[in-house]
């Protein structure tokens, strides 16, 4: 049961609805997370049916940007707590006794304004003892080491950021795979930073022991997403590939099947290789 939590910019571009039909296909997702929707509900409801999910909680975009949307199947119980611009808090088997709670998180990106995501997550802390999973774009860092280019961070910021997770008593669950979560430009220079976390309490984490989080390539998107896989890595039967009628959609993409299709498949007598793909 893997979780994905993505800051992906706008579902209004077919490429990125592509990807994230790829990526949902090999993650074998239950939940996903989106921010930064910039589309109306219309194409959101039409998005989760054409991924399969079976429901979907929808933050409406005020602007041309902003919006969240939190996907899942039915073989997550899910009860949508409360929501906001900026976040979506549910609770996982409601009622039951290993029941927990999911925030998905986007903070406010102005320096000015990221007391109100601090101040919105210690509201959450106090609301509940569940056990606890919070992740999502933060857009601010931990430590000066986590962005490479660019002016440096403000340390009182970053302090502001370990404080409120002291204060809620996360840990950062660290991930595998790309080292900063995020890329952009400062001039003619490249900046990487740090910006998409999960984080945990010890309460959820024990329950979770064999948490794995991987942060996976993307080529829509300025930030790359986070896959959260509570269980950890394990091995699973590979799916049999399924053609999806919304890639018809893009105006290129009957060439590129029929070239993929003709085209030579690839041999490796690699035993790594072979584990990998078995991953």
């Amino acid at each position: 049961m893997s979780w994905l939590c993505w800051n992906l910019w706008g579902l209004r571009n077919q490429r990125t609805v592509h990807e994230l039909a790829s990526i949902v296909r090999a993650q074998d997702l239950a939940v996903v997370f989106l921010a930064e929707t910039w589309t109306d509900e219309d194409r959101l409801m039409k998005i989760c049916d054409d991924l399969h999910f079976d429901d979907i909680w929808i933050v409406p975009r005020e602007t041309r940007a902003g919006g969240l949307a939190l996907l899942w199947q039915n073989s997550v119980q899910i009860d949508v707590d409360f929501s906001s611009l900026n976040h979506i808090d549910v609770i996982v088997n409601k009622g039951k006794e290993d029941s927990w709670r999911f925030t998905g998180l986007y903070g406010m990106m102005e320096a000015s304004r990221k007391t109100e995501t601090w101040d919105l997550l210690r509201n959450l802390h106090w609301k509940y003892s569940l056990p606890w999973l919070c992740a999502g774009g933060f857009n601010e860092i931990l430590l000066s080491h986590e962005k490479l280019g660019g002016a440096l961070r403000s340390e009182t910021a970053m302090k502001e950021f370990r404080e409120v997770v002291d204060d809620c008593g996360f840990m950062d669950l660290g991930y595998v795979g790309k080292k900063y979560s995020w890329r952009g430009k400062h001039g003619d220079h490249m900046v990487l930073e740090r910006l998409d976390l999960a984080f945990a309490i010890l309460s959820w984490l024990a329950l979770n022991p064999a948490t794995r989080v991987q942060c996976i390539r993307s080529k829509v998107s300025d930030h790359y997403p986070l896959v959260i896989n509570p269980e950890g890595v394990v091995d699973r039967p590979c799916k049999p590939f399924r053609f999806e009628q919304m890639w018809l959609k893009e105006s290129r993409s009957g060439e590129t099947v029929k070239a993929a299709w003709l085209s030579p498949l690839p041999q490796s007598n690699s035993p790594l290789m072979h584990e990998r793909i078995k991953l």
